[in-house]
Order: C-alpha cells, then sequence, then structure tokens
C-alpha cells in the first residue's frame, strides 16, 4: 500500500511551455538565419563601401530585417506574464533589435554552460559546445573589423 502511495507521489505532471517559451521555439532558427542575411547585406554595403544612393536594396533589406527583429522583441515582451522583470533582464535583446548584426553572438550564452557540462556531459557535447564557442567567436572577430572598415570609410 505504502510503494502504491509512494509511486504516485514522485510521478510528475510535464508543464505545458507558456506562450512566450512557444513563441521563442518557434523563431529561434528564423530569427537566426534572419541575423545571418542582416550580417550578409551589412558586409556586403561595407566591403563594397556603397553609399546610400549607388545599390538600395541591401539597405532596403536590412531595413526589412530590423524591422522582423523589432516585431520579434515587441511579441516577446506582449507573450511573457511580468513584463518589467522580462524586460529589465532582457536589455541585451534590446541591444540586438538596435543592432541586428549582434543576433549570432546569442551562442555565446553557451560558455556559461561549459563548467556544468564539463561535469555532467559526455565529449560529443562538449565538442558541440566548442564549435558553438569557436563559431561565435570569428562571427564576433568578422562583426568588429566590420565595424572598423565602416568607421573608417
Amino acid at each position: 500500500m505504502s510503494e502504491a502511495r509512494n509511486t504516485t507521489q514522485t510521478r510528475h505532471t510535464a508543464v505545458p511551455p507558456s506562450r512566450y517559451q512557444r513563441w521563442q521555439q518557434l523563431t529561434e532558427w528564423p530569427m537566426a538565419i534572419a541575423a545571418v542575411i542582416f550580417l550578409g547585406a551589412y558586409a556586403y554595403v561595407v566591403i563594397g563601401n556603397l553609399r546610400p544612393s549607388e545599390i538600395m536594396w541591401p539597405q532596403r533589406l536590412m531595413l526589412a530585417l530590423w524591422v522582423v527583429f523589432a516585431i520579434d522583441y515587441i511579441v516577446s515582451f506582449i507573450l511573457v506574464s511580468r513584463r518589467f522583470l522580462w524586460l529589465w533582464t532582457h536589455l541585451h535583446e534590446l541591444a540586438l533589435v538596435i543592432f541586428p548584426f549582434l543576433r549570432p553572438l546569442y551562442l555565446l550564452r553557451l560558455t556559461t554552460l561549459i563548467r556544468f557540462i564539463h561535469r555532467t556531459a559526455g565529449a560529443r557535447l562538449r565538442g558541440k559546445v566548442t564549435l558553438y564557442i569557436c563559431t561565435a567567436s570569428v562571427v564576433l572577430v568578422f562583426v568588429a573589423a566590420l565595424a572598423v572598415l565602416d568607421a573608417e570609410n
């Protein structure tokens, strides 16, 4: 009898994801792809030393993607239940809306998990995290180089 009671007490029910969590899951990859496209268009403009009057499609593409990032931020803000706390703890996302080419830097959040993963996960997962961190580092250096080139021009 006590065994039956213990098994019923230890059962866990799955908590359904919140609307915000579902939104994040739904938009994670499309937003990452949009960030890469934005970075490519920004690089095209900076490396090509284009003035806004010469070729308009890169600026229009970047503006459209900027609007997409802003809509994602606004929808996320609307979907959370504790908005002020979310706004305060997600100021970095506001910076990513203002500077969309920084969106690939989300991968740097994985660096905080290295110590935990080192203790709990196998080499395969550590390899993936290392790959993500290396990729994010390359993107960071590339964005910094573009910013320097843009400022020099």
